[in-house]
């Protein structure tokens, strides 16, 4: 009698031990009250073409948060899996397992743009079944995570995102400038496929189709069962989602456009200073030269310089002479190369090159006192200032460069 009555309530503890895992196995906390099965059916029947109010993560630019020292990213991951109480046993096995760092922040970009959907799905059917608090506090701690790692994995980012565009110090650049849209996420082709694009509709079209493509494999990724996608696929999902959040905002851009964009790289304005209004990199950076008293009219302060080509210097040449943003990523700031008869003049004989550039230097020199001693017009004005610069800067390098080979000349 003993052993039936232990039997029995040992097949009750486990049945106990079973059945209330089982819940919480798939099911997130913010919605335990549903079922295993109900769970699975909400899921099955998801759309995903649109979050909805709830939003799914905008990855077209970075968001800052104050820094916290992370030791590990495994540690910190753990920490919020098992401290918060808010994953399902599913998610936490896959947040969890080790990754390389773009699968990492593809799993966390994932979960929550996928819950997003759920719980638009679930407000309208199973309002009910919600524990409001718990889903905000589920997705805001996906989102810090993620601002998170991306900081502590900014340096292997650097290099996995480097191309023959964008280096890994120009990267390390952009990642401090939340401002500015992540164009780095592009490969090379898609740059020069964009600018040989004949028009402005063409790249429309080409924004357009792209989108398409990226909507569509991201759709079907997140209809998939969380245990039934590769690291690679997470890898993808990171990577799409930065693209396709791109593509939008330059889609955006494009249709307020009159001619055809010279680059697929965008850059926003921004604060000059600490004023409150909004200039291009051109712009602010003629601002500054314009208004400082000490530089002699070729050169600033070397501490402006060093800050300047250290943040946005490349992007503010290109505006200035009107090129792509690429073309002046490659070659540099101030390259023979960026301006019409510079490859010509750099393979002239150093003397003839002298002859060529010293007559320009004094004339941009002139043109820019004579505009020193007038009042600004507009933003314009910046913008033909820096021109003007950073034409006179290509030309006294190659002074520089030819007086160098005249005096070690034997």
């Amino acid at each position: 009698m003993n052993h039936l009555l232990m039997r029995f309530l040992c097949s009750i503890l486990l049945g106990a031990v079973t059945a209330a895992p089982l819940c919480a196995q798939i099911t997130p906390a913010w919605t335990r009250k549903l079922s295993p099965e109900k769970w699975k059916q909400v899921v099955k029947a998801t759309p995903f073409q649109h979050a909805g109010n709830t939003k799914f993560i905008n990855l077209s630019r970075r968001v800052m948060y104050p820094a916290k020292p992370i030791s590990t990213a495994r540690k910190y991951i753990y920490h919020n899996v098992h401290f918060k109480q808010i994953f399902s046993k599913q998610e936490a096995n896959v947040l969890l397992a080790e990754a390389a760092p773009q699968v990492t922040l593809g799993k966390i970009l994932f979960l929550h743009n996928q819950h997003a959907a759920f719980y638009n799905q679930l407000i309208q059917q199973h309002p009910d079944a919600i524990d409001s608090k718990a889903f905000e506090l589920h997705q805001q701690t996906l989102k810090e995570m993620l601002v998170r790692l991306e900081d502590y994995y900014a340096p292997m980012q650097q290099k996995l995102f480097s191309s023959q565009v964008f280096s890994p110090q120009q990267i390390a650049q952009l990642q401090t400038a939340p401002s500015q849209p992540r164009a780095y996420a592009f490969g090379t082709n898609s740059f020069v496929q964009f600018a040989r694009l004949p028009s402005l509709g063409a790249q429309q079209n080409w924004v357009e189709r792209s989108i398409n493509t990226l909507q569509w494999d991201q759709n079907v990724l997140l209809k998939r069962p969380l245990d039934q996608i590769s690291p690679q696929q997470f890898k993808n999902y990171y990577l799409n989602q930065i693209r396709l959040d791109y593509l939008t905002q330059l889609s955006k851009v494009l249709a307020k456009s009159n001619t055809k964009r010279l680059s697929l790289i965008m850059r926003f304005k921004d604060h000059f200073l600490s004023q409150t209004e909004l200039l291009t990199d051109a712009q602010r950076a003629g601002k500054t030269l314009f208004e400082t008293n000490t530089f002699g009219f070729s050169y600033p302060s070397k501490s402006w310089q060093l800050q300047f080509e250290k943040t946005y210097g490349p992007y503010a040449v290109a505006e200035a002479l009107n090129l792509p943003y690429e073309f002046v990523l490659k070659h540099g700031m101030y390259n023979p190369e960026l301006l019409s008869d510079g490859k010509y003049l750099r393979a002239l004989e150093p003397r003839a090159c002298l002859q060529q550039v010293q007559p320009r230097i004094r004339n941009l020199e002139s043109e820019l006192n004579h505009m020193h001693i007038q009042d600004p017009t507009g933003n314009d004005f910046y913008v033909q200032y820096f021109r003007l610069y950073a034409q006179l800067q290509i030309y006294k390098g190659l002074e520089a460069q030819s007086l160098f080979f005249i005096h070690n000349e034997r």
